[in-house]
């Protein structure tokens, strides 16, 4: 189902928002829409009711406003009728999205949900990713990071390539449902055994196998006599007899888990994981088995991935059988075209064997369509024009912006400077007898109606005689 990006980016939703929605989604492609209950939900999600509740809260009332599950009430007033009818709200046309399986929903837990989202939209991308990116999306550690890969990888939903990526980061495939190793010709499948810790195992004899704990048998005190005492301590020492030296590694494990090259390491030092291929893509390699038996594990995990890649895409317009078919009559066909020995089988797989020499189109096979049989104009076109270099664009003129004037500087003023004066203090005045006064701030009278003033600056008062 194609599912939002926006719903493991934004970070306004958890896991089981995401698992709800792919639920809802593929429910809701039924003529009656999704019509389950909210107890229905949740026993398909394998999640408790309160927590299915929360979700759908995110998806009809978000905070960012986008509702992505839209709900319609067919409850009357009586409260009787039906259950709620829901639908997904229609993609936008250039809206970021990532193809998850239904299935995932109800096999992943909610953080391994969305880090198996990250991975197929980074891989479908061509995108690496570094642990610290995907702990940041899924808000959690690197370390538990670590921790979610592996249960995916064990439970086959994804193949971790270590270290094979751009700047020794590792590589993903991401598979649309859990696949196992293929087993050898001389391989069986290891038998399984109970799960004892957590109090049962397989109905062997119609009962449960016991988990219970024997203290008086387990513990080394013990021997003294039975009066010990069965309560363990808290603290451990350790025993004399424990070694001190270097531990021996075991072997690493071999690299190849199918028909080829069973039981052999492909190089020296290697303790990745073995080779796990998918049943069709064996499917397809069916006609060169003889070679895949003589390759290496890289040219053989390199073809593997190039394989799964042209099946996903075939399967966008034919059924995943019919893809199948295809590819497999392609590397037959070519097999059957090569003349002489082939001597290096992990060069000619990749460079022969299946590689597109097709135009482009998804109906092109070698220059024919598949569907009628008939020769690919596109692929005549390009054969009769040669190819040709459109010429490089001119280089555009970018316009110089306009200059921007400068404002006229403003002269400083000094902080004792006096205030200025008006314009009617600028102009001349006239003393009462006519004579022009000085332009001095605060003198009305000329100097000759001015009394005159003492050497210190100071006006003679005017002697008065008593009476």
């Amino acid at each position: 189902m194609r599912v939002p990006w926006r719903l493991i980016s934004s970070g306004h939703y958890d896991g089981g928002a995401l698992a709800l929605y792919l639920k809802v989604a593929a429910l809701a492609r039924r003529a009656e829409l999704c019509t389950a209950r909210v107890d229905t939900l949740a026993a398909m999600l394998g999640m408790s009711t309160r927590a299915v509740e929360r979700a759908l809260t995110l998806l009809c009332n978000p905070q960012d406003g986008v509702v992505e599950i839209i709900t319609r009430r067919r409850t009357h007033r009586g409260g009787t009728g039906d259950s709620a009818e829901r639908n997904t709200r229609p993609l936008a046309a250039r809206e970021l999205w990532v193809w998850l399986p239904v299935a995932a929903a109800g096999s992943m837990s909610p953080r391994e949900l969305v880090l198996y989202a990250a991975l197929a939209y980074a891989t479908d991308r061509k995108m690496p990713v570094t642990d610290a990116e995907l702990a940041a999306l899924c808000e959690v550690t690197p370390r538990h990071v670590a921790t979610l890969r592996r249960a995916l990888a064990d439970r086959g939903w994804i193949t971790v390539h270590a270290r094979a990526g751009r700047q020794g980061r590792h590589a993903y495939t991401v598979h649309q449902h859990p696949i196992q190793p293929v087993l050898g010709e001389d391989q069986e499948p290891e038998p399984v055994t109970p799960e004892l810790t957590g109090g049962s195992g397989g109905d062997l004899a119609g009962g449960s196998l016991a988990t219970k704990e024997d203290h008086r048998t387990d513990r080394r005190s013990c021997a003294a006599g039975p009066e010990t005492s069965a309560v363990p301590s808290s603290r451990r020492r350790r025993g004399a007899g424990v070694a001190r030296g270097a531990v021996d590694n075991p072997a690493a494990p071999p690299t190849f888990t199918g028909p080829c090259g069973a039981g052999r390491v492909s190089g020296t030092g290697y303790a990745g994981p073995g080779l796990q291929i998918s049943p069709r893509v064996w499917a397809v390699l069916a006609p060169v088995r003889d070679l895949v038996a003589d390759m290496d594990a890289w040219p053989l995990r390199r073809a593997a991935r190039i394989i799964g890649e042209a099946l996903d895409e075939f399967g966008r317009h034919v059924t995943p059988a019919a893809a199948v078919e295809r590819m497999r009559a392609r590397v037959e066909r070519r097999r059957a075209m090569t003349a002489g020995e082939i001597r290096d089988p992990g060069r000619w797989l990749l460079g022969v064997g299946i590689a597109d020499r097709g135009c482009g189109l998804g109906a092109c096979e070698d220059g024919w369509l598949v569907h009628s049989g008939a020769r690919c104009e596109v692929c005549a076109d390009l054969r009769a024009a040669p190819p040709t270099l459109p010429p490089p664009p001119p280089p555009v003129a970018r316009p110089r912006p306009a200059p921007v004037p400068r404002p006229a500087p403003v002269p400083p003023v000094a902080a004792d400077a006096p205030p200025p004066r008006s314009a009617a203090e600028l102009l001349p005045r006239h003393c009462a007898c006519g004579q022009r006064i000085a332009a001095v701030p605060g003198r009305t009278q000329c100097a000759r109606c001015r009394p005159p003033t003492t050497p210190r600056g100071r006006r003679r008062r005017p002697l008065t005689t008593g009476t």
